[in-house]
Parts: structure tokens; sequence; C-alpha cells
């Protein structure tokens, strides 16, 4: 299985669970993953903390989410890197995180948003699950690098 430039030849899960050491605590239970432009997916678990997976399977702390229980969660990445967070009923936010880590709140009171994506120029897409409406947000401030 190959997945932005990774060559997984075992579960993903395997892969992460073998970079703890051991006598370590357990990882926390992931929950979310988006592919990044070139190599190397974000992976994001349910504290809201925000990892990149490298193609060496390494694994990177890139940023941590306001506090919150992230369940029901879902990301995409744009051509820049910058990784858009739907937070799901209980935080019903969407989240911006910069590549160099740095996290903004761009939408707030969604009505439990869900699946997202952002097109080419830059807009993304949310779903409001309990809205049963898709929301297109077009004027962001710009991403701080």
């Amino acid at each position: 299985m190959a997945s932005a430039g990774l060559a997984l030849e075992q579960p993903v899960h395997r892969v992460i669970q073998a970079l703890g050491e051991p006598g370590e605590e357990p990882l926390s239970r992931f929950i979310s993953v988006a592919a990044l432009p070139g190599e190397g997916m974000h992976l994001l678990d349910s504290l809201g903390q925000l990892f990149r997976l490298t193609a060496e399977s390494r694994l990177i702390p890139i940023a941590r989410l306001p506090a919150g229980h992230y369940h029901r969660t879902n990301m995409a990445v744009a051509p820049d890197g910058t990784t858009y967070v739907s937070s799901g009923f209980h935080i019903r936010g969407l989240y911006r995180v910069s590549p160099t880590g740095v996290v903004d709140s761009i939408a707030r009171e969604l009505g439990d948003p869900a699946g997202i994506a952002v097109d080419r120029e830059g807009a993304v897409y949310v779903a409001e699950t309990a809205l049963h409406r898709i929301v297109r947000l077009t004027t962001l401030p710009a991403s701080p690098r």
C-alpha cells in the first residue's frame, strides 16, 4: 500500500505503535489522517494533538488544538501544507494549522462539522451534518507561517 510517498508494508497503526519505547505510555488514539503534499501524513489524536508521520516512520509533534473532545473529526490539507480540521459536534468549530504549527480558529458554532475539502483556489468546504448543508469559506485571513 502506498500513500503520499509512504510505502507501508504493514498497517499504519502497527508502524505507529512500533515508534514507542518499551515501558512508555501508549500513544493517544488517532482519529483522523490526511496526506501532505509531497511525502508524509498528518495524524490527529482524540486529544487534539497533530503529528506528522514521515516517510521514515518518524512521528513528529506539530501542534495542539484547543482543549476539547475530538471525535468525528476530519482533516484536509491545502497545496501549501496548511491543514484544516473540522472538530465535530462537541466543539463545533473549524481550525487552520499552518505548516509551522500555528493554530487559528476560523469558524465557530457550526452544526456538527464533518467532512472537509480545500479547492485549488484555497476555498474551504465543510459539511454541517446537523443542518444538512455544505458551507463554503472563501475570505479566510492569511495563514501565519
